[in-house]
């Protein structure tokens, strides 16, 4: 919760409906305070305990991209971006038109270690 705060605080934007969202998260864990500022300041007539609880929404979530680190002898030389579910081929087509990991890799690689989304680690 404190993440999504320190996100707003930065954005300067905050919706009416976001702000009711998070204090009703807040509620269970400081019933007294989320009760004054839902009255007070939101002008609520009715609890906020007895108010909906927020809905899931499993769009909300989804992520597009990833940061993948790439290592060269089990040394970290780069990250770089990419996108979900990339096989191993997509991710050294990548590493390969990189000048600045190019320069680490000699010749063909003995082994390559890729994990899914999240790393690539190259032995030569």
């Amino acid at each position: 919760m404190m993440i999504l705060v320190n996100a707003w605080e930065k954005s300067k934007t905050v919706s009416k409906e976001g702000y009711k969202d998070l204090l009703k998260l807040l509620a269970p864990f400081a019933p007294h305070m989320t009760e004054e500022i839902w009255r007070s300041e939101l002008d609520e007539k009715e609890s906020i305990h007895t108010s909906s609880w927020p809905n899931f929404d499993p769009e909300k979530i989804k992520i597009d991209a990833v940061e993948l680190v790439i290592q060269i002898n089990g040394k970290v030389r780069a990250k770089i971006s990419g996108s979900i579910g990339m096989s191993e081929e997509e991710v050294m087509d990548i590493v390969r038109s990189d000048e600045s990991i190019n320069k680490w890799l000699t010749g063909d690689p003995k082994k390559v270690i890729h994990i899914k989304d999240k790393l690539l680690n190259i032995v030569v």
